[in-house]
């Protein structure tokens, strides 16, 4: 499996707040042959709206990305499991 075959993006949809203060962490399990995506705020803040997260690949140089998970926020913080990628290769 090659991690840097992947990359991720978060992206606004409909929110109040035009970005979200948290890192979107991507952890590869080579046993299971996915990687998880999580989202880990920045600060204490509570954040609301409608986000996306999408991914490009290498197999076009990276060049389109491609909506894989919608998630909304209602006045929370961001701490969650996103998604498991097992489209890796």
């Amino acid at each position: 499996m090659i991690a840097a075959s992947q990359s991720y993006l978060i992206m606004k949809k409909d929110t109040v707040r035009p970005s979200i203060n948290a890192t979107l962490h991507a952890e590869v399990d080579y046993n299971d042959g996915f990687i998880a995506l999580s989202l880990i705020p920045n600060d204490d803040d509570f954040y609301s709206g409608n986000f996306a997260i999408a991914r490009s690949s290498s197999k076009d140089n990276f060049s389109t990305w491609d909506e894989i998970c919608k998630f909304s926020l209602n006045r929370e913080s961001p701490l969650r499991n996103l998604f498991k990628d097992f489209t890796v290769e």
